[in-house]
């Protein structure tokens, strides 16, 4: 188990539910210098999964890519990579839309019931 400063308790490390396997996003194709950005990034993905799982976690009823960066004080394309990297790992699922800021439709994530159950046996230990 580890302790998240941003969430306010305690986060599971992977158990049922994993995090998405270290990559480093930058294509064959791409110049050097983004190649050396993707490896520098990726110590930061942790921390920021973490943010955005704890929010969810904190807020039950679900949010947007948006609200999440406005709760967080995080980049939106960050959120929204984070958010990506957590559904693949099981952690969260879409729970419906909310008109944005911008009165746009976008989807409303919420920690999925494996995350739930999770966190709660992380809880009870």
């Amino acid at each position: 188990m580890s302790t998240c400063p941003h969430c306010h308790g305690q986060l599971p490390d992977q158990g049922t539910l994993t995090w998405p396997p270290p990559e480093h996003k930058a294509r064959r194709s791409d110049p050097q210098t983004s190649k050396d950005a993707a490896k520098l990034a990726f110590p930061r993905a942790e921390g920021q999964r973490r943010r955005v799982l704890g929010c969810l976690r904190d807020y039950g009823g679900g949010l947007t890519a948006e609200r999440v960066a406005v709760i967080e004080g995080m980049p939106y394309v960050s959120v929204s990579t984070r958010i990506s990297e957590l559904r693949r790992g099981g952690w969260i699922e879409p729970h419906g839309k909310r008109p944005t800021s911008t009165g746009t439709e976008a989807i409303v994530w919420q920690l999925s019931a494996a995350a739930w159950e999770q966190l709660n046996e992380a809880r009870a230990a």
